[in-house]
């Protein structure tokens, strides 16, 4: 039966002529008339471990090919054996006032010796070379990127002769793979090779490159540091019709009507012999390509079909890490949270050193700065003022594993969790230190801005103690604590007594002297650098929770890419639809390339997290579930008291609760800040399949002007959720009511749902 089945796809896929791909006529693809001409316009493949950048050129095709273990070398030790002694002197010049001294003392006390940690690097080049004319005849190029299937494809006419390409990256097989296929018998003809350099030109730290039997070649060798991680990349070529021949290190296919390329790639991180796991990979393939698309396309589109919407390297954890982590939730991928659950592992266990060598905090708290590498690295990476001398990663990190709980109810995986937010919390119990009252990090700063000390407008400082954000991050991780220690009836009172203590003494928010929410715990001049896209005091508005509808504070805006991606989430947690217009289209207007859509990112190639962090953002404009509604007739958790925002407390029928809180209940929000021109443009709109926090599904409907036409809310664990549409303040009336049947009407709606239980909401 199996052979049977793979001669007939086998059959189906050169039995169809090499025709047109006619990209325009398709809503899922990204499509070009010409080849990349940088990096940055290829078309992206990958399967998680192995993935490609694809230009698409003609006759000499230079595949850029990333292996997700290939770094540097292995794990260093970095912290400065003098910071501990030290950190009393600079934590005093802070309090002192005295941030000039205190920042020429960081700059060699507290900096890792050596600086920087491991960095990734591009593996390969897989180059395959076409035996033909490198000039297409009437203008019949084309190349695609299907976002529907995961391929990319490029097509292209030679004297009256097609030929196509299509790339995947398969997540089942594990391997990168190509069908290349004319409408003419004998027509492939090729050279396949793998060369070390990113330019395909270059030997460059290989060690090794040669043929293995008549259809295969492998390349590889160390990364050149040491101790290094030694890396090998293989490829082999199927063909039907013609001859597969091997001659030195390239593969060589002559007069063949199709031909299927395999590449695989190991390093030592993964397998103890790369080379002897290459080859045994490429030679166990006994699935057609036909069969493997199958299966890479059941596998792909089980995660990419969970949500319709209507619109049509190191590891950096100041903002991008996270940002790169933002949708994965909202749109119904949390089963694809588990890498950042590794690397929050593996920074766990080296950030218990670096608390204890570097801080003098020996509790069993970790510590994480502003980056880290393959091998969780968590000493202070470079020596940069704006990012360097910042703790506070951790709460940041985990912040993302109670938000799993939170959109799930898996209580499994927050008591598995649980240890990673106690250990973040217990470096801060040791670590924060008294200043005028309060409790607060010393030393810090804000992500990657900068302010002038007072009395001079000149000298730009960075180093500061009680910055914002890190009571913002404070505030949601020690309410986490105390939240899953009573949901999980843990036992852990003593320690929760301890952070609510710590947490009263945090410093309150300010309004600034512009009006807007004080960034550091003075009111100092802020140096407006041109590059500032952080928007570090408002981390409580998104992703936090603590700043809302209830209790909301005044805003800012960001200059472009991630920072626009960070500002569009903003605009739908502040309800400004006109924000958000401004953000998206910036974003999309001069932020992207033109052909890939892959945010520029200089000086970088590109920088994945404004991709990752509009779309989250985007969900903002169309549900919200941050906001919850005490159950308890009061509010619980503490909270520090920003500008209040809302109507009088006589129109007051509801009462919000915060993090801290277990009765509780989530308030799943349509369309809060849906720009009327984006409904506009399509005629309506819809989106499925998203993810509200209690373990409920949302789809919605609108209408050309952005209004309602239907929701469709299901609950997946059972419990209770309210239903609101809009922007109305939690304990606010005048909002507009809405519908369900068996669940009555109100601005605010009642929920008390089963497992499986589905409400169709329509305005009342």
């Amino acid at each position: 039966m199996f052979a049977l089945v793979s001669a007939l796809l086998l059959g189906q896929v050169l039995g169809q002529a090499v025709t047109p791909p006619n990209s325009k006529a398709s809503s899922s693809r990204l499509w070009s008339t010409s080849s990349a001409a940088t990096w940055n316009n290829s078309y992206l493949i990958g399967n998680g471990r192995l993935g490609g950048a694809v230009p698409g050129n003609i006759a000499s095709e230079l595949v850029y090919i990333n292996e997700d273990s290939f770094w540097s070398g292995e794990f260093i030790y970095r912290v400065n054996q003098d910071a501990r002694s030290y950190m009393p002197e600079m934590q005093q010049l802070i309090r002192d006032g005295r941030v000039v001294e205190a920042t020429n003392l960081a700059d060699i006390a507290y900096t890792g010796t050596p600086l920087s940690a491991r960095h990734y690097d591009t593996l390969a080049t897989w180059e395959i070379t076409m035996n033909h004319s490198s000039k297409a005849t009437n203008g019949s190029y084309e190349r695609y990127l299907d976002i529907d299937d995961a391929t990319s494809g490029v097509y292209y006419d030679i004297a009256g002769t097609s030929y196509s390409r299509e790339y995947i990256a398969s997540q089942p097989a594990g391997v990168l793979a190509v069908r290349i296929a004319s409408n003419t018998t004998g027509a492939v003809s090729l050279q396949a090779h793998i060369r070390r350099a990113p330019d395909g030109s270059l030997n460059r730290f290989e060690d090794y490159s040669r043929r293995v039997g008549n259809d295969t070649m492998v390349m590889g060798g160390n990364d050149a540091s040491y101790p290094g991680i030694q890396f090998s990349a293989g490829t082999r070529v199927v063909a039907k019709g013609g001859s597969v021949y091997a001659i030195g290190d390239t593969v060589v296919v002559d007069h063949a009507d199709e031909a299927w390329l395999y590449l695989q790639s190991w390093t030592t991180y993964r397998k103890d012999d790369p080379e002897a796991a290459v080859l045994s990979d490429l030679a166990a393939i006994e699935k057609t390509y036909p069969e493997i698309r199958v299966e890479h396309l059941a596998d792909y589109q089980s995660f990419a079909h969970r949500m319709d919407p209507f619109w049509g390297s190191k590891y950096t954890t100041n903002i991008n890490v996270e940002m790169n982590y933002w949708p994965a939730l909202v749109t119904n991928l949390a089963d694809l949270q588990g890498p950042l659950d590794d690397l929050i592992a593996a920074t766990r266990e080296k950030g218990t050193n670096v608390s204890e060598t570097m801080y003098g905090v020996n509790n069993g708290g970790w510590v994480l700065h502003h980056n880290t590498d393959m091998w969780g690295d968590a000493a202070p990476q470079d020596n940069y003022i704006y990012s360097t001398w910042w703790a506070s990663a951790a709460p940041w990190m985990v912040s993302h594993q109670m938000e799993k709980y939170r959109f799930t109810g898996d209580t499994t995986y927050l008591r598995n969790v649980y240890p990673n937010l106690k250990s973040a919390a217990q470096f801060f119990v040791g670590f924060l230190s008294d200043y005028e009252g309060y409790k607060v990090v010393n030393p810090t700063i804000s992500p990657e801005n900068a302010y002038f000390p007072p009395n001079d407008n000149t000298t730009a400082v960075a180093i500061t103690l009680g910055a914002t954000m890190d009571t913002e991050l404070l505030w949601e991780l020690f309410n986490s604590i105390k939240e899953a220690n009573e949901l999980l009836h843990l036992g852990d009172d003593a320690f929760v007594a301890q952070l609510e203590a710590l947490e009263a003494k945090l410093p309150p928010y300010r309004e600034n002297y512009f009006g807007g929410l004080q960034e550091w715990i003075h009111d100092y001049q802020e140096v407006r650098l041109a590059s500032i896209d952080h928007l570090s005091p408002l981390w409580a508005a998104y992703p936090g929770n603590q700043i809302t509808s209830y209790n909301m504070t005044l805003h800012g805006s960001a200059s472009g890419g991630w920072g626009t991606a960070w500002c569009t989430a903003l605009s739908g947690r502040f309800f400004r639809p006109d924000w958000a217009t401004h953000c998206v289209t910036h974003l999309l207007g001069t932020q992207l390339q033109p052909d890939s859509l892959l945010n520029n990112g200089a000086p970088s190639e590109f920088q994945a997290d404004a991709n990752y962090g509009m779309p989250a953002g985007m969900m903002e404009l169309l549900v919200q579930s941050h906001e919850s509604v005490s159950t308890a007739g009061s509010s619980s958790g503490y909270s520090p008291s920003p500008p209040s925002y809302g109507g009088s407390s006589a129109n007051q029928t509801l009462t919000a609760a915060f993090t801290g809180d277990v009765n509780k209940a989530p308030l799943i929000r349509l369309l809060p800040a849906l720009p009327e021109a984006f409904a506009a443009a399509g005629g309506g709109g819809y989106v499925s399949g998203l993810r509200a926090r209690g373990g409920f599904e949302v789809g919605i409907v609108w209408d050309a002007k952005g209004g309602l036409v239907s929701a469709d809310i299901t609950s997946l664990i059972g419990g209770t959720a309210y239903v609101t549409l809009g922007d109305t303040p939690i304990g606010q009336s005048n909002g507009t009511a809405v519908k369900a049947d068996g669940a009555g009407s109100g601005v605010f709606l009642k929920l008390m749902t089963k497992a499986g239980q589905s409400y169709a909401v329509t305005n009342a």
